[in-house]
């Protein structure tokens, strides 16, 4: 008992106390340099028609175009999926072949130039397939109750594309005092289109796709390119193309027609002309390209309608007919 309370004794001397280590030195954490990073830019996504890559084409109109500034400028800000009339993305898929003389204007809109053969071509969605007709080509979310079309595109896209083509603009209709046609170059329409039951692609001229009420047979009259006109907010000095509102391809006389018919035709309900061609049109819903071809130019009845210098018209009046008595406030996306 001795040995053990002695061998107890020992152990409690600081002699048999086993030394703690000191605690290592904790070193400060580095510091880590701040380094300013760039914000990722990222590409918007935008639908593509063909497997070639959007260009947007880096073109000079034709200097005789007194509206192609005007356009240009208002056009770029068509790239973007939000427009004044709120237009939907462009499907992602082509229906027909896209050949390679086209060069695609925009991103965000189906919508192509081939100027060697001066044509222009844009996309729509068969909006009507019975009933009469005021227009037969809207842009889309305007007056889809009185045209065969709606176009995923907007009337001064298509103005400014045909610009670019070096198709310029003559003059709308007026009633000033009395009915004049429209004057400028000839407009042919040629539609193209995926038959549902073959999966072929059909192509027929637009006009057979317009009825003569009276006659019951294929419209024969000439589209016009007479090109519109723009309106200016004096609240806000922001400007409006009026054929944005509804009058992209006119059936019925529209001062504010960007192509108008070339005969004088009214926008009563008992004096429409033309009616759709029913058996001729595709289901509503079908995707439907628009090719427009330029030919020889209808000259204004009256002379003195020609600037002096023989370049193009003045700026036509927009409110000097019946039917744009209250065009002078801004054209609405819906309705009339």
């Amino acid at each position: 008992m001795v040995l053990f309370a002695l061998i107890g004794l020992l152990a409690l001397t600081p002699s048999g106390c086993s030394e703690s280590k000191p605690l290592a030195k904790q070193t400060k954490p580095s510091q880590q340099k701040m380094v300013k990073q760039e914000p990722v830019k990222q590409k918007p996504v935008t639908a593509s028609l063909s497997s070639e890559p959007s260009t947007q084409e880096d073109s000079t109109a034709d200097p005789q175009s007194n509206l192609k500034p005007k356009i240009d400028a208002q056009s770029q800000t068509s790239e973007s999926a939000s427009t004044a009339n709120d237009q939907p993305e462009s499907p992602d898929q082509p229906t027909i072949e896209i050949g390679a003389q086209w060069t695609r204007l925009s991103k965000s809109r189906e919508i192509w130039i081939d100027k060697k053969s001066k044509q222009v071509m844009f996309t729509g969605i068969v909006c009507l397939n019975d009933g009469p007709l005021e227009m037969f080509i809207c842009p889309a979310r305007t007056k889809e109750h009185e045209s065969v079309i709606a176009a995923n595109c907007l009337a001064k896209e298509v103005h400014f594309a045909l610009v670019l083509a070096k198709v310029n603009p003559g003059q709308p209709c007026s009633w000033d005092p009395n009915y004049r046609p429209a004057h400028g170059p000839t407009i042919e329409a040629t539609l193209k289109w995926q038959d549902k039951a073959t999966q072929k692609t059909k192509s027929q001229n637009a006009k057979q796709w317009i009825r003569n009420i009276k006659t019951k047979k294929a419209m024969e009259e000439k589209w016009i390119f007479g090109g519109s006109t723009f309106w200016t907010d004096p609240d806000t000095n922001e400007e409006f193309y009026y054929a944005d509102a509804g009058e992209l391809i006119c059936l019925s006389n529209f001062s504010t027609a960007m192509i108008d018919v070339g005969v004088e035709s009214s926008q009563a309900n008992n004096g429409l002309l033309y009616e759709t061609f029913n058996e001729n049109i595709p289901e509503i819903g079908t995707k439907v390209y628009v090719i427009l071809q330029a030919g020889p130019p209808v000259e204004p009845e009256n002379k003195s309608d020609k600037k002096a210098d023989g370049k193009g018209a003045e700026p036509p009046v927009v409110d000097n007919s019946p039917d744009t008595q209250a065009a002078k406030a801004p054209p609405k996306a819906n309705g009339k």
